[in-house]
């Protein structure tokens, strides 16, 4: 019986290395996001449920990320939800490599949301400063990394007093057709 066992071990370890070998020879590699979030300058130290997204229309290209910050799993009313929107006019214009300041850039667009379980939705931001990098690109997948604080100065989003920051790396995040 034990001479059974060990057999199937080895065969079940072997079927898993020949995925993962053929995975690293075709260049497969899974999305990535690593994200970092701070909010009037305290650090969401329980984020959770990161995703990203890529939305691509004609010349225009979509990048949307969205996080959970629940440092409390028991209390839903400590909940708070993340989302940051940027939007390229023209991706054929964004050079590869290169970071580009955002801040007063008619071609980049950029939001970011903050969304507490126990407050009424509010507006977003849109007052952004910092830089983004796309690193590549191509129909299928976009890969960079963003460093981007939103503030508010009229005083509209009750969760945000001073600024909401990102810091995000992304590799291969797919890229899907919007139309």
């Amino acid at each position: 019986m034990m001479r059974i066992k060990n057999l199937l071990q080895k065969r079940v370890f072997t079927v898993i290395s020949f995925v993962a070998l053929a995975f690293i020879m075709t260049g497969f590699t899974l999305p990535s996001i690593h994200m970092r979030i701070r909010d009037d300058g305290r650090p969401m130290k329980a984020l959770k449920e990161i995703s990203g997204r890529c939305l691509t229309k004609d010349s225009e290209l979509l990048l949307m990320f969205s996080a959970v910050n629940d440092p409390d799993e028991l209390i839903a009313d400590e909940e708070l939800f993340f989302n940051l929107d940027i939007q390229f006019d023209d991706i054929s214009q964004i050079p590869l490599g290169v970071p580009l300041d955002i801040t007063d850039n008619p071609d980049i667009n950029a939001s970011a949301g903050i969304l507490c379980f126990c407050l009424p939705p509010q507006n977003p931001l849109s007052l952004a400063t910092g830089v983004i990098t796309i690193k590549s690109f191509s129909e299928d997948f976009i890969s960079g990394s963003l460093i981007l604080s939103f503030q508010d100065p009229s005083g509209l989003n009750i969760n945000v007093d001073r600024s909401l920051s990102f810091w995000t790396r992304f590799a291969r995040i797919p890229c899907n057709s919007a139309e």
